[in-house]
């Protein structure tokens, strides 16, 4: 059964988004919970029933796995296994960071040691960065064949969880740590009060196209190239006393009134991800 994302009807997609990012940026909460619920959550939405996040050691060609959901086989938290001898050489080696195998048999992969390692005859995985080096991999499997293929909608979705971890290891600021899992995040986590306000400033439909266009252009953008494919409703009083004000109090866009113009404001970093990640998926702005 594939994601919900590939099957929710246009609209719905949001409320999947909102859970989403309530686990992602949970205020107050280490990365290894945070990656510890969501591969509860996703290993669910994705029928694939295990999980991991792995740290790769090149110098040793070796594999360290630091957060598992459900372990399977050699697959255990604190375990290390030769990087050979696991789907994720593969993985770290595909120009495009990824790795999809439906079914494991079918594909040629049943005598490989990767299988005889993991046990997966489903898998999708990608790579992880830290500092723009190989931090290791975030990796889904399963140990019989998924009833669907893996869709495209999928794996932008796996390798946005990959960027999202990437970003939080990047934040640690602290001395250099052997587990950075394991850190202390939460200096750094978003208050829940902020997470309400962004997933309140999105479910607007025509704030999320005013961002958009910026997400597209980081240059001036002129009122008329964004209204229009707002079409006609709301109306302008909408646009100009409602919408446009609350995005440049929040520091989101800057507004200019007398060119007639918007840019990115300084605080626009923070929202830019989540309207990235609704981007990819609603239907809204899909076509």
């Amino acid at each position: 059964m594939p994601h919900r994302i590939c099957t929710s009807e246009q609209g719905n997609e949001l409320s999947y988004f909102q859970r989403l990012f309530g686990t992602l940026l949970s205020p107050d909460t280490d990365l290894a919970s945070k990656l510890e619920r969501l591969f509860a959550e996703e290993t669910i939405e994705f029928d694939l029933s295990h999980a991991f996040l792995s740290r790769i050691d090149l110098d040793t060609e070796t594999q360290y796995f630091e957060v598992v959901h459900e372990p399977q086989r050699s697959v255990e938290a604190g375990n290390t296994v030769p990087l050979s001898n696991t789907y994720c050489r593969e993985t770290i080696e595909d120009p495009d960071g990824m790795m999809v195998i439906d079914d494991a048999f079918a594909e040629g992969w049943k005598d490989y040691p990767a299988y005889e390692t993991l046990g997966f005859r489903s898998y999708i995985g990608t790579t992880v960065t830290s500092e723009n080096k190989l931090y290791g991999t975030l990796c889904f499997g399963n140990a019989t064949p998924r009833e669907t293929p893996i869709a495209e909608d999928e794996k932008i979705l796996v390798d946005i969880f990959s960027q999202w971890v990437t970003y939080e290891l990047n934040q640690w600021q602290g001395p250099q740590i052997h587990d950075p899992v394991h850190g202390d995040f939460a200096e750094y986590d978003v208050p829940s009060s902020e997470i309400d306000s962004l997933l309140e400033t999105v479910k607007s439909r025509e704030r999320r196209l005013i961002l958009r266009s910026l997400v597209d252009d980081p240059t001036e953008r002129r009122l008329e190239q964004i209204v229009e494919p707002i079409d006609a409703d709301p109306s302008e009083i909408d646009l100009f006393h409602t919408h446009l004000p609350k995005l440049e109090q929040a520091g989101y866009i800057r507004w200019d009134r007398d060119s007639n113009t918007i840019s990115r404001g300084t605080n626009f970093f923070e929202i830019e991800p989540l309207v990235g990640l609704l981007d990819d998926f609603t239907a809204e702005f899909r076509g």
